[in-house]
């Protein structure tokens, strides 16, 4: 193996360019050369493919989103767009590729290793819903950004003897303990975190789901007295 490639696909994620940094650096130190594909699988399919040099890796790891752009590409599901991607990687010389995304792209790099390419994942997402791994990366940061949120919202909800509700990011997840909206509950000591996947709330004291209305969120709410400290998972 003498070159790589490395794209970022899908929605971006806190400590994607800091993924990057590491592939170059460890590339670069066993001798390899490295091209980076811009937008993704998008870029892939459109050959948008530039040689990487060692000073790209400087100054971009405290830097949000990727240095390598990022794009959905949904006709990278048909079989014959994933052919032509792999033909384009064999055009380019290229021998391995690490795909750095969430659910889709690992998807995506799973039908390029079904066409013949060799394939490293590296789990780039927020939702913290990747298995083999204890925290995608970005999952982390995000949980401190609602972190932030919420003490800003809390001391307005207490000043007026309010609840507040927070809605987060989180895609499908919900059902498991340590996706982003459960994290974000315990970490912010929430009364009670609603998940609207399963349509239940998870209690501050037992952790345990009960089954709810939505209307209770809303409810609940205008309610004064009632200690703030809401999490709406989206």
């Amino acid at each position: 193996m003498k070159t790589i490639g490395v794209l970022t696909s899908g929605g971006d994620s806190p400590g994607m360019n800091a993924a990057v940094r590491g592939v170059l650096r460890a590339a670069f130190h066993h001798g390899l050369s490295v091209c980076g594909i811009r937008q993704g699988y998008k870029g892939l399919l459109h050959e948008d493919i530039v040689p990487m040099k060692p000073y790209m890796a400087g100054g971009i790891v405290h830097r949000g989103g990727t240095i390598l752009k990022t794009a959905r590409c949904l006709e990278f599901k048909e079989e014959n767009m994933q052919k032509k991607a792999a033909d384009i990687l064999r055009k380019h010389h290229i021998d391995g590729l690490v795909v750095i995304g969430g659910d889709g792209s690992l998807k995506g790099a799973e039908a390029l290793y079904r066409q013949g390419i060799s394939v490293v994942t590296l789990p780039g997402t927020i939702d913290n819903d990747m298995p083999g791994t204890d925290e995608t990366i970005g999952f982390d940061s995000a949980v401190n950004t609602v972190l932030q949120a919420v003490h800003k919202i809390r001391d307005t909800a207490s000043s007026h003897d309010r609840a507040a509700v927070v809605e987060v990011m989180g895609r499908h997840a919900g059902h498991r303990y340590r996706y982003l909206h459960d994290q974000s509950g315990v970490c912010a000591a929430r009364r009670r975190t609603y998940c609207q996947r399963c349509h239940s709330w998870r209690t501050a004291r037992s952790g345990s789901c009960e089954i709810a209305r939505c209307s209770r969120i809303y409810s609940s709410c205008g309610r004064r007295g009632t200690e703030p400290g809401y999490l709406y998972a989206l």
